[in-house]
């Protein structure tokens, strides 16, 4: 199950994220969903660093629909907010469900997370951007 479960989020991570150019700065938006272990963080980090090498230094992770995130995989995505800011740009987590928040506090990411007005479906279409 766990099988199944990595290729989905691997699949979702990896597919096409929501892109936008905002002025000057490109934005990128990845929505991955379910549980976050080592895997999944791994593919979102490495679908981060790709697109940050393509130049979207923004990225945006919507958090609507994930529901767990392995707190041991926390340093990889601190990392990833890093070297992002080390290219002028910034890593956000948003719309985090409350139990995702406290496991984002707790490992210390808290700076990242985003609150948005109503839980807005997608970070980029709160702002009129896309889906």
């Amino acid at each position: 199950m766990a099988t199944s479960r990595t290729a989905s989020l691997a699949k979702v991570v990896s597919a096409s994220p929501l892109l936008a150019v905002l002025g000057r700065t490109r934005e990128a938006q990845l929505s991955p969903r379910g549980e976050l272990g080592p895997a999944e963080t791994s593919a979102l980090c490495d679908r981060g660093l790709a697109l940050s090498a393509e130049g979207f230094v923004q990225i945006t992770v919507d958090l609507t629909r994930v529901v767990h995130w392995d707190y041991r995989c926390l340093p990889r995505l601190a990392r990833l907010s890093q070297r992002l800011r080390a290219r002028g740009g910034a890593l956000r987590l948003v719309s985090p469900s409350r139990y995702l928040a406290t496991v984002l506090r707790f490992g210390g990411l808290e700076d990242l997370v985003v609150e948005l007005p109503a839980r807005a479906p997608s970070a980029l279409a709160s702002r009129g951007l896309g889906a």
